[in-house]
């Protein structure tokens, strides 16, 4: 696994759960989140709601190291996948 990767699972990691604590939230799906990786400087922008996380979730997934990421849901369906991010304790 690259260093590019490695760094942005951990950002990714650290933020999403930190998004969940201050929304109290459980369960968010990627365009929910967008906004927040922004202003915390995961990505630079968001295009098509939540596009550069699903992006990195399916390349991890292609990877097989969508473990990864934590607390990480697929509902793969015969043309689309759906992704949830839900909170870990």
């Amino acid at each position: 696994m690259g260093e590019l990767i490695e760094k942005r699972v951990a950002l990714l990691n650290q933020h999403i759960q930190e998004w969940f604590r201050l929304n109290n939230r459980v369960e968010a799906k990627p365009k929910e989140l967008m906004t927040y990786l922004i202003e915390k400087e995961v990505y630079k922008n968001d295009n098509r709601q939540g596009n550069p996380l699903r992006k990195d979730l399916r390349k991890l997934r292609d990877k097989n190291l969508l473990h990864l990421i934590k607390g990480v849901k697929l509902d793969q369906k015969a043309k689309i996948s759906i992704w949830f991010l839900t909170k870990v304790d």
